[in-house]
């Protein structure tokens, strides 16, 4: 009896999970617009893309958390349907970096899943760290 009711609780548990998961994916998919989120020790990152009548627009936006200031960065993003470097001078007063452009050609296969993941490297003052951005609910 132990067993089946232990047994039930995990079921349970799973079909919740992957509810959870799902809902997750269809809002965001519903309200066009897909945010990745990830933080290190040093820096925040937000990697959005929005769908505007089948145009898409990316934007990022970095912070440095650490201790002290940051002039200068680089970054390096990756994942399966993005690929971007870039050499970034920081906000003085806020630490932070944000741009934003359009995509050149539309994007007809641009669905992310909630497994999706983006890797993100950043360099400054000789130091380095990896970040990994996953894809959160609108």
């Amino acid at each position: 009896m132990k067993k089946q009711v232990t047994g039930m609780l995990i079921l349970v548990f799973l079909l919740i999970s992957t509810t959870g998961c799902i809902q997750v994916e269809m809002a965001a998919k519903e309200a066009g617009n897909y945010f990745f989120t990830g933080e290190s020790e040093h820096w925040h990152a937000i990697y959005t893309v929005s769908d505007i009548k089948g145009n898409y627009y990316d934007s990022i936006y970095l912070q440095y958390t650490g201790d002290g200031k940051v002039s200068d960065a680089t970054y390096h993003l990756k994942g399966k349907f993005v690929t971007a470097s870039n050499r970034i001078t920081l906000d003085g007063e806020k630490n932070s970096y944000q741009d934003s452009s359009r995509w050149q050609e539309k994007v007809k296969s641009f669905e992310p899943s909630h497994k999706e993941k983006l890797e993100l490297t950043m360099k400054w003052n000789g130091e380095e760290e990896n970040i990994v951005l996953s894809l959160e609910q609108d």
